[in-house]
């Protein structure tokens, strides 16, 4: 495992991490804490202000946080940095991420510090919600702790919706077809306004795959079960696409078309909402809804975003600073705030109580469909490959999309593309999904 870590980060980065690193605590001052993370904007702004306060409530603390660009970047920093061991105390991680830190035997299981003298008791960890709590679970024990999480949902504009003669959003798929169907507007040879767009991503597929309850890996995580719920999903989206021509598939990200109006629906997670707000400028009628299923009923939602993790090979007195901030994070008052300030969802049950997110909540009828969400919420698998494999699986994915590969074409290479990922890596000791 270690020896393929290596093989995947260049030796430049080694050097702009032990260059670019200095986390030393001054002599009689505060512990110092690094906290690595992807936030960027307000959500990033909004970060910073929290940790000013913590700062100045504990004085014997220093959280430093450090914002190490996008997602793709934060990864190959940060996994280069754990090996090198250059890394933070503290940093965002997928849950995949965290399997590869354990078996690097560089992250330390959070659950360390719930009997400390700032620890959780039992009715505060079982207040997580139960599907954020298990995506930080790895054979019963808690490595990390959920932070950012926001749902995928579908984004409607209405006043298309209502003149095609929906009055609501639709619930199932064969209802989202023909909803697509009418919304669609054409202007000779050209398509005026898209009923649906997408981007060629691997989690739209996942969005949809999800909600016809599938799963990727099978009971053992180790083989695969992308099955006839895989088949079906890809059959929809390409019927639409080829053959129905009312979706758009475009690399670029959806809201500006649909802000513009030329699209009438595109999935996105519910983080997305301020900046759709932003874009339509009241320009007309917009709303968030559940996905679509194939029989209408609510099934699995996806659901996105990283938790924290603290890493052990630091002194006790800088984890133990890590655990403090982290505890204050996850506290029913703050991720309440972080909902409000960020547009992500809270990762506690007596969150919904905060007077301030019921105000916001009812204020905001968007707001209150993502968050019924969550007792659907189904992540990605955690396995230490999907990294890897949900790069291929996007081209693969992609492909289809385009109408270069048949979708019984594009199952066949995903599931190959598994079978070697879990061949290449070493079997994990949960279970992945």
């Amino acid at each position: 495992m270690r020896a393929r870590a290596l093989a995947v980060f260049p030796c430049a980065a080694f050097v702009w991490l032990l260059a670019g690193c200095n986390r030393e605590t001054p002599s009689g001052g505060p512990v110092a804490v690094e906290f690595w993370h992807a936030m960027s904007g307000e959500s990033g702004r909004l970060l910073d202000e929290l940790a000013r306060e913590f700062n100045a409530a504990n004085s014997d603390l220093l959280i430093l946080p450090r914002y190490q660009g996008s997602y793709s970047q934060f990864s190959q920093k940060l996994m280069a940095a754990v090996i090198a061991r250059t890394n933070p105390p503290l940093a965002q991680v997928y849950s995949h991420w965290a399997t590869r830190f354990m078996e690097l035997e560089r992250l330390r299981p959070i659950e360390d510090f719930f009997a400390g003298p700032f620890g959780l008791t039992p009715d505060e960890i079982d207040d997580f919600f139960p599907a954020f709590l298990n995506d930080n679970q790895w054979s019963g024990r808690t490595w990390t702790l959920p932070f950012n999480k926001s749902a995928y949902v579908a984004y409607y504009n209405l006043d298309l919706l209502r003149a095609a003669g929906f009055e609501q959003p639709p619930a199932t798929w064969d209802d989202f077809r023909r909803a697509a169907g009418a919304m669609t507007e054409r202007e000779g040879d050209q398509t005026a306004v898209f009923g649906f767009a997408i981007r060629p991503r691997l989690e739209i597929f996942t969005a949809f795959f999800y909600g016809a309850d599938g799963r990727y890996l099978g009971p053992d995580g180790r083989s695969p079960a992308l099955g006839l719920d895989a088949a079906a999903t890809l059959a929809l989206l390409t019927d639409m696409i080829q053959k129905e021509k009312t979706v758009r598939v475009d690399d670029d990200y959806p809201e500006g078309p649909f802000a513009a109006g030329r699209t009438a629906c595109f999935l996105s997670t519910s983080a997305t909402m301020t900046y759709v707000a932003q874009a339509v400028a009241g320009r007309f009628a917009w709303a968030v809804a559940a996905l679509p299923t194939p029989d209408g009923k609510p099934a699995a939602v996806l659901f996105q975003g990283t938790n924290i993790g603290i890493f052990a090979n630091h002194p006790e007195p800088v984890q133990q600073g890590a655990w403090r901030f982290t505890r204050f994070l996850v506290s029913p008052r703050t991720t309440a705030r972080w909902a409000i300030g960020s547009g992500y969802l809270p990762v506690r049950r007596l969150a919904l109580a905060d007077p301030e997110l019921q105000a916001f909540a009812e204020a905001n009828a968007n707001f209150r469909v993502a968050l019924d969400q969550i007792p659907r919420a189904r992540f990605e698998p955690k396995p230490d490959w999907w990294d890897r494999y949900r790069r291929a699986a996007q081209e693969q994915v992609a492909e289809c999309l385009y109408g270069r590969a048949t979708p019984t074409q594009t199952l066949e290479k995903m599931r190959e593309s598994m079978k070697e990922m879990i061949g290449y890596s070493q079997p994990p000791g949960p279970k992945a999904e």
